[in-house]
């Protein structure tokens, strides 16, 4: 089938309360990897994909999130347009205050039956070393360091090795995908279009710190994408 732009436009708005699923990531000392699917559900059907993960490469990190894409966007667009900091670790100090009051913000409804997650994942070069932090709207957008190692959303019943970035972490997607779509609309995560991958690596310098690389590939797409970009174009249609 053909693949044609379209604009979000129409009756349903699904930026308004539109919710985001998948996202893996790996944090230690040394490096971070991420993986994220790009479908963005409305009221339990595609609404349209999107990047669910933001490079910052002037604080040596990410932004990432799921939940409401309306609020995440938001936090972004403050974060890269009126934040002076020299990292995320110094962000941190206030992002909470600011990620409430945006909360506020956003439709009374969305507040209430969408809950939201957003991660900064970022290198500290006072640490000198990888760091994360967790702001969720169930602990009131409240600073929570992330410990390192793995981070799943959805949860899985499946130990899927995670050896070899993204390979891996496509696998265990696929496996996280085949769980969902085993529930009920009311409870499953929708995931779907492609898969994403990002990754942030020390770099040792013989003259200064230590820099990070950041690489950013598309890892897989589902079989049924046109599929779900059809149903996206019937949601923009509907009266």
């Amino acid at each position: 089938m053909e693949i044609t732009a379209a604009a979000l436009v129409g009756a349903s708005n699904p930026g308004q309360g539109a919710c985001m699923t998948a996202l893996n990531f790996v944090l230690s000392e040394q490096a971070v990897y991420v993986v994220a699917d790009t479908l963005v559900t409305y009221e339990h059907e595609p609404a349209y994909f999107t990047t669910k993960v933001f490079a910052v490469p002037h604080w040596n990190g990410l932004i990432c999130g799921r939940g409401s894409h309306g609020l995440i966007l938001d936090w972004v667009m403050r974060a890269f347009g009126s934040t002076l900091a020299v990292d995320l670790a110094q962000v941190d100090a206030f992002a909470p205050d600011i990620m409430r009051d945006i909360h506020c913000s956003r439709p009374e409804e969305e507040q209430i039956n969408c809950t939201t997650s957003i991660y900064h994942l970022a290198f500290d070069p006072v640490q000198d070393r990888f760091v994360g932090f967790a702001y969720r709207s169930t602990n009131d957008f409240n600073s929570e360091p992330l410990e390192y190692g793995i981070h799943l959303k959805p949860a899985t019943q499946t130990d899927v090795p995670l050896g070899v970035f993204p390979d891996d972490f496509v696998s265990l997607m696929k496996q996280q995908r085949k769980e969902q779509d085993e529930l009920p609309n009311e409870t499953r995560c929708f995931i779907g279009g492609q898969v994403l991958s990002w990754m942030l690596e020390r770099v040792e310098q013989s003259d200064g710190p230590a820099r990070v690389r950041t690489t950013i590939l598309p890892a897989f797409e589902w079989d049924d994408f046109g599929d779900s970009y059809v149903r996206c174009l019937d949601g923009l249609a509907a009266p």
